[in-house]
């Protein structure tokens, strides 16, 4: 998969499923983007047909997100070291309480 992005980042709050109960917290990314996935597992004629999408707004930030997880990288990641300690912070008590309620 190849990502081109356009622009530069703009923090925005962004959540996680992975980071259930944090909240949202401001994170950089782009909000226009184009994505190439080239077609390798056919074996005919069209075997090197690629797919190109543009995404922007909302749903350049999701695609952006969801490639980051595919590539090992979580929002906490592309956090500074003070968010991050804060996030995981209010993670930690987000978590204790659950735990409690259950």
């Amino acid at each position: 998969v190849l990502v081109n992005t356009i622009g530069g980042p703009t923090a925005r709050p962004e959540a996680c499923l992975s980071f259930n109960g944090a909240g949202d917290e401001p994170v950089e990314s782009y909000e226009d983007c184009f994505v190439e996935c080239p077609d390798i597992g056919r074996t005919d004629m069209l075997q090197n047909l690629v797919g190109k999408m543009r995404f922007m707004g909302m749903a350049a930030r999701v695609v952006l997100h969801e490639l980051n997880h595919l590539d090992g990288v979580t929002m906490v990641d592309r956090m500074g070291l003070m968010q991050r300690r804060a996030f995981l912070k209010k993670l930690q008590k987000a978590q204790k309480a659950r735990a409690r309620a259950s």
